[in-house]
């Protein structure tokens, strides 16, 4: 074979591999259509609670609905308004099933690379009664399934990158969290992307099961995620499925006895399953 020959080939495959790689690395980014509307369904389960380090034995868990829809541009350049309805709640702990109310709709605003800003609605501060949902705080879980972040660059396989975010937290106010993000791969249009985070909750007040009736200090929180993985339809432009494990470590004060607190809870966001077929 003639050098030139040779050189030409060699040519031809570089340009090739150069034009896949740019293909597969363009930018990740949320632009949905204003009108969309999809539904899903949230569920986390109460795997452990310790005080003190010592496990109570306690079970948990809980379901929604979650109607999602864009309903318009945002008032901020390059964002939308983005709306969460949960509905159809379920729970139960320790055997005892319930139908607790359903929480006040989530109205939040999104900019391209996945930010996410709401603000309070009034009468959402100051307290955070989970032990009504099987002890997973459904309001915090929900926003957490669905939070995802991007960079201004293009990303590829096994690419990693770190974010600072703060976050309105329903019950709690401003809430600090580091992320961790890598893109493990993607399939079509679904990338597939893990992710680590600490975040550092603000002191709050929560319903003391020990004696109803009455609150509890929550002090010191910490929440750790782990576990993480979401897939990322980019054709959609928003997230399809969430699973995830986070751990709450925090110190309560109920009526001046101080105690470390753990708990540890799985969630999973997936698309709703369509309608059954009516029987003929």
């Amino acid at each position: 074979m003639k050098l030139t020959t040779r050189v030409r080939i060699a040519a031809a495959v570089l340009l090739l591999w150069t034009s896949l790689a740019v293909a597969q690395e363009a930018p990740l980014r949320f632009a949905p259509e204003p009108g969309k509307k999809w539904d899903e369904k949230l569920t986390g389960q109460l795997l452990d609670a310790s005080m003190q380090g010592q496990s109570l034995g306690i079970d948990g868990s809980a379901s929604a609905d979650v109607a999602a829809e864009i309903v318009g541009p945002g008032a901020a350049a390059n964002t939308v308004n983005l709306k969460f309805v949960l509905s159809n709640v379920k729970s139960q702990l320790n055997g005892q099933a319930s139908t607790p109310a359903a929480p006040q709709p989530l109205a939040l605003q999104v900019d391209a690379l996945g930010k996410m800003s709401m603000a309070v609605p009034d009468g959402q501060e100051g307290g955070v009664n989970f032990m009504d949902t099987g002890g997973i705080p459904l309001q915090m879980v929900s926003l957490l399934a669905h939070i995802i972040r991007f960079q201004e660059a293009a990303v590829g396989k096994d690419s990693e990158w770190t974010i600072e975010d703060h976050y309105n937290f329903p019950g709690m106010g401003d809430v600090p969290i580091n992320t961790r993000w890598k893109l493990c791969g993607q399939d079509g249009t679904v990338a597939h992307i893990s992710s680590t985070a600490v975040a550092a909750l603000p002191d709050f007040k929560a319903p003391n099961p020990m004696v109803p009736g009455t609150e509890m200090d929550v002090r010191a929180g910490r929440v750790t995620i782990t576990e993480s993985m979401q897939d990322y339809d980019t054709a959609l432009s928003r997230v399809v499925k969430t699973e995830a494990k986070l751990r709450i470590d925090a110190k309560i004060d109920m009526q001046g006895m101080q105690m470390p607190l753990a708990l540890t809870i799985k969630y999973t966001l997936t698309a709703a399953e369509p309608p059954k077929e009516p029987a003929r």
